[in-house]
């Protein structure tokens, strides 16, 4: 009997409105929680398979909590058919659920609308996804806007996040460095000011590290004379933390 009606749901179109309207009216006459939203998922479904997906996202958005593996398994559907503006529309719709995904769902998530992006060239619904994913897609964003060669972008944007030096990805940090190196430089220089203020050796090593790869990059550029300059201003203005001026020593960065 499964098996017959579950041939027709998939072929009939009439049954399937049919069976989606007596499921609503049953979710209307429960009053447990959990079976009236098991009823309207079922509802849901339904009228995703007959297209409907207005009011398939009605259904979902009267659940009294909505599960985001749920929500994946139409999104990657269409993704894998290649029905990308319905795709595109059932993306967007999950994205405010994608914030308390687990990170399985995430995951899963940025690859389905790099998918989508690799299939329709749409960097801008790719790029839209990301920012609104954020913080979480902080990485993911980050490797886009190298990828699509948006370097100074990327450059503010962890500026701006200040983000670690330490937690830079590593492969676009040396890109960078190599491609664009003036970009670097105040990355390195927020990195050293955040440094010194944790006034503890091992952030003293850190920082001499910092000022060799300052160094090196103001070299590249043919500046070096501006990096004595700030070594000079970083000697007068913490000269008296003899624990830095030795580690900065020990790199022969001062005499």
């Amino acid at each position: 009997i499964h098996r017959r009606l579950w041939s027709r749901l998939f072929t009939d179109e009439a049954v399937r409105r049919g069976e989606a309207d007596r499921l609503k009216q049953l979710a209307g006459q429960t009053d447990h929680e959990s079976l009236r939203d098991q009823i309207r998922q079922c509802v849901a479904h339904l009228h995703w398979l007959d297209g409907n997906d207005s009011a398939a996202m009605a259904e979902l958005s009267a659940l009294g909590n909505q599960a985001p593996g749920h929500l994946a398994v139409y999104w990657e559907t269409l993704c894998n058919t290649g029905s990308w503006e319905r795709f595109k529309a059932w993306f967007s719709f999950a994205l405010p659920q994608l914030q308390r995904a687990d990170g399985d769902t995430f995951r899963r998530a940025l690859d389905a609308v790099r998918t989508c992006r690799d299939a329709t060239g749409d960097e801008a619904f790719l790029r839209r996804t990301l920012t609104e994913l954020l913080p979480r897609s902080a990485q993911a964003l980050a490797a886009f806007l190298v990828e699509t060669g948006q370097l100074e972008e990327w450059a503010y944007f962890h500026l701006l996040n200040g983000t670690p030096v330490d937690r830079l990805d590593r492969d676009q940090r040396l890109f960078v460095e190599r491609t664009a190196p003036q970009l670097m430089l105040p990355l390195y220089h927020q990195g050293m000011e955040r440094l010194i203020a944790a006034r503890n050796r091992t952030a003293y090593r850190d920082i001499a590290r910092l000022a060799k790869r300052l160094q090196t990059l103001y070299r590249t550029l043919g500046e070096e004379h501006k990096f004595r300059s700030f070594l000079e201003q970083l000697y007068a203005r913490n000269g008296r933390q003899h624990a830095l001026m030795e580690e900065l020593q020990k790199g022969n960065l001062f005499a």
